[in-house]
């Protein structure tokens, strides 16, 4: 089978079949004639299997293909050999896993009632030169005021980023979280952070904690080798199948083969996927791989195709298999050497950790923040002007798409489309990692924003 970026008109030859009618753009071929009953693969898996006949030159979408459970493998890109000499300019940070790439102060309100006043506190205060920026973390507590431990371990994971010089939380005496007890929980997990009960101190106690954080902030950065970054990857669908999924496969794999640690969430297809529970490394991580995959056994994101997932469907996307197989390819080559739940802190092992699957890539890359990334690169196909509360790398499908939106463009891996190898196009996304690394700002830096979801 063959996927055409551009679409096709009948007569038209490709991988030496006769295009039989016209195809629109992304959407697939055969290039050999498919049974009825027999699989259709792409990625090397099934997608799907056909209704009828299926002659070579054949559209092949949803009037000729139907859902079938994935199985089987799909091809990997191997790791690099050996460990070259790539280093980075960071931040030392004391008794943290991995330095930052960023030396900022971040203030997360607790309370609907202080965000605005310390948005406004913020906006008249002068950060220390050695600071690179004040950010206030916008954290919204579940709506209905309950307690969530979930939603309170994934904020304080977030605080203990070694990207923060130090973490401020503040809100009013009543209200859930208390800012005490949320800083105490980021203190215990190294995190340098203080608290603010605003309405028992003074006007001046944000200005004068932020001060005391910023003091004993380091001033300079430090060299460190490349094992020292974790960087977290968001796939994107649609023809980022073709271009930008690989080539994060690529840097996954130059990346362990530096020693540094690859975040991916896991979705339900990773969890059918024999490529991946291959390179499991471990007894005990291979457990959590197969206890997540039973949960997806049976799983209702993928029930409702394509009516959940329209807009795919319409770009050449035809089963759930297709389109959850799509992010494969950004794990790599590298074994997968971690598994976290929810709000666990990734260790520094080469290779893949896979983290919890959300289905939505602002939760995702949040999951890679609370984890310890120090970066994410994300691939889309349309662009977003997303960017997290660390530096992400938005890496355009299509050159189109780079085009048209370049404010929310950091990398365009449309090259690929025009040929490209994806393992060259990943020494230069390598080198750009490296600059942004030692402080080179992302187009959502440039504007002064992150978020959290």
């Amino acid at each position: 089978m063959a996927v055409l970026p551009d679409g096709g008109n009948a007569g038209s030859v490709v991988c030496g079949a006769a295009i039989r009618e016209s195809v629109p753009p992304l959407h697939k071929i055969a290039i050999a004639h498919i049974r009825e009953g027999e699989p259709v693969i792409k990625y090397g898996v099934p997608i799907g299997e056909a209704i009828c006949d299926i002659a070579a030159g054949s559209w092949v979408h949803s009037h000729n293909l139907r859902q079938i459970t994935g199985s089987g493998t799909i091809p990997v890109p191997e790791c690099g050999a050996g460990a070259s000499d790539m280093k980075f300019m960071g931040f030392r940070r004391s008794g943290a896993l991995r330095p930052g790439i960023r030396n900022c102060l971040w203030v997360i309100p607790l309370g609907a009632s202080v965000r605005s006043e310390i948005r406004y506190i913020l906006s008249i205060y002068r950060k220390p030169y050695w600071i690179d920026s004040v950010n206030l973390i916008d954290y919204r507590a579940p709506s209905n005021g309950e307690p969530n431990d979930l939603s309170r371990d994934i904020v304080a994971g977030v605080a203990r980023s070694p990207n923060a010089a130090g973490v401020l939380f503040a809100g009013l005496d009543g209200e859930y979280p208390r800012p005490q007890d949320i800083c105490e929980q980021a203190q215990a997990d190294g995190c340098h952070a203080l608290s603010a009960v605003m309405g028992q101190s003074g006007c001046d106690a944000i200005p004068r904690l932020l001060d005391d954080l910023a003091a004993t902030a380091p001033r300079v950065r430090e060299e460190f080798p490349a094992s020292k970054l974790c960087v977290g990857l968001t796939s994107g669908d649609g023809i980022s199948s073709l271009t930008a999924n690989p080539l994060l496969g690529f840097f996954a794999g130059r990346l362990g083969a530096e020693g540094g640690t690859v975040l991916t969430a896991g979705n339900p297809a990773l969890f059918r996927s024999a490529a991946i529970a291959n390179r499991v490394t471990s007894e005990k991580i291979f457990a959590k791989f197969m206890a997540h995959a039973a949960r997806f056994a049976d799983n209702t994101l993928l029930s409702d195709f394509p009516g959940r997932f329209r807009d795919e469907w319409k770009d050449g996307v035809t089963t759930p298999e297709e389109r959850a197989l799509s992010a494969l390819p950004i794990n790599g080559g590298s074994s997968v050497t971690g598994f976290l739940e929810r709000a666990e802190a990734a260790q520094s092992k080469p290779g893949v950790t896979i983290t919890p699957w959300t289905g939505s890539p602002p939760f995702d890359c949040t999951a890679f923040v609370s984890a310890g990334a120090q970066m994410i690169l994300f691939a889309t196909e349309h662009g977003t002007p997303f960017g997290s509360v660390i530096p992400t790398i938005k890496i355009s499908a299509v050159t189109e798409t780079a085009q048209k939106h370049p404010a929310w463009t950091d990398f365009d891996a449309g090259s690929i489309l025009r040929g490209e190898p994806a393992e060259h196009a990943s020494d230069t996304l390598m080198a750009h990692v490296l600059r942004v690394a030692c402080g080179a700002r992302t187009s959502h830096e440039k504007k002064g924003y992150g978020e959290i979801a």
